[in-house]
């Protein structure tokens, strides 16, 4: 669980705050090309900005460019779960591998524990043995 909610969120915040890295890193050699020319304009974008509202456009500009890019096989960020989840049952599998299997006396408590006992409220409020 731990490995898949990792790489969850290393995509998630890789690709929504550091695209330009991101593509930098994991891109191809086109998407890195294209990055860096929107940088590029962003930097004189916000040289020549004399305003906050003239600055948060180049900067969205920017992202504009870079997030879509950032995606890995254009799967948004927000359904990381296709990377995370997979990886999470395989490190699963593996580990279960490694391991020794849980003794007798432990899968029959486990067993117990999954029985339900007592009385059981029927929807008509009258109660049921088990």
């Amino acid at each position: 669980m731990i490995v898949g909610f990792s790489v969850c969120l290393f995509y998630l915040v890789g690709t929504q705050y550091y695209p330009g890295e991101w593509v930098g890193t994991f891109g191809t050699e086109q998407s890195v090309q294209v990055v860096a020319e929107a940088e590029t304009k962003r930097d004189a974008a916000l040289k020549a900005a004399k305003e906050d509202a003239q600055r948060k456009a180049a900067q969205d500009a920017y992202y504009a460019v870079a997030r879509p890019l950032a995606h890995w096989w254009g799967i948004r960020n927000i359904s990381c779960a296709i990377f995370g989840l997979p990886l999470a049952f395989l490190v699963t599998w593996l580990v279960s591998l490694m391991t020794a299997a849980p003794s007798r006396e432990m899968q029959e408590f486990i067993d117990s524990v999954r029985v339900p006992r007592g009385t059981v409220k029927a929807l008509a409020g009258a109660e049921v043995k088990e």
